[in-house]
């Protein structure tokens, strides 16, 4: 049976009860609790803590450094050529960890797609609600271009590397096309835009956009800066704008 702090008590010496010939009784010892001596050296420990403490500086999440190192091997190798061993190899962990987040590669590819894709329409949208079309149609270059330096490897998956993930994206979700499409509409209704099918010049003017990023990550270093420079956004800017202006110029 379990013994209670008061039960556990032990005795130093004689007992009270010993006899020993010639000798007198011993005089009776003070019984000392294990649970005393135990919160004495807890004590005792806590006032040499700064010694013995423990470091509460948080580690990097686990799940962070693969969701971090996965969208980089998605943007540079897309999704199909990634595989499970490239991720953990440049997050530095187990293959086996990896699934103890995701059930699959294509789960994890889906989460970080939707979670950028969603993050960079807002961003695109927010920025675009208000002004004159033109002013709106600009304002969606800066935010693109800027959403590209914030973090290349994130937009290059998101954005440039969609055909296998796109159409998994739930219902509801706000496309950077759409968006385009409602300035578009407002313009041509105004006779500040061009003619012609929304989408179509939406998907033209997002060309514009993104051509000169394709451009920038493939040429030869130097060859074409986007990042750290912005000496070619105007020029980015105008055309984009000049692919969608009325004929007349307005």
């Amino acid at each position: 049976m379990g013994l209670g702090c008061s039960q556990r008590a032990f005795t130093t010496g004689w007992s009270a009860r010993t006899r020993v010939p010639g000798l007198r009784p011993a005089a009776p010892v003070a019984k000392v609790s294990v649970c005393s001596l135990t919160k004495a050296a807890t004590g005792s420990a806590a006032r040499r803590s700064p010694r013995w403490a423990v470091s509460r500086v948080p580690r990097p999440s686990q799940k962070d450094k693969i969701l971090h190192a996965a969208v980089e091997c998605f943007a540079e190798l897309g999704y199909d050529a990634t595989r499970v061993r490239h991720i953990a190899d440049r997050a530095g962990v187990s293959e086996a960890a990896i699934y103890r987040h995701y059930p699959s590669m294509q789960a994890l590819a889906q989460e970080l797609f939707a979670e950028n894709f969603t993050a960079f329409a807002a961003r695109l949208e927010e920025a675009t609600a208000t002004g004159t079309t033109q002013e709106r149609l600009r304002r969606a270059v800066r935010t693109t271009l800027a959403s590209y330096r914030a973090d290349p490897a994130a937009f290059t998956f998101a954005v440039l590397r969609t055909p296998a993930l796109l159409p998994h994206l739930p219902p509801g979700t706000r496309y950077p096309i759409e968006i385009l499409e409602r300035i578009i509409v407002t313009g041509q209704h105004q006779k500040e835009l061009r003619a012609g099918q929304p989408n179509l010049l939406a998907a033209i003017f997002l060309g514009c956009l993104l051509q000169p990023i394709v451009l920038a990550s493939l040429a030869a270093p130097g060859a074409m800066v986007l990042i750290g420079e912005t000496k070619h956004d105007q020029v980015i800017e105008d055309a984009a704008f000049a692919a969608l202006r009325h004929p007349s110029g307005r």
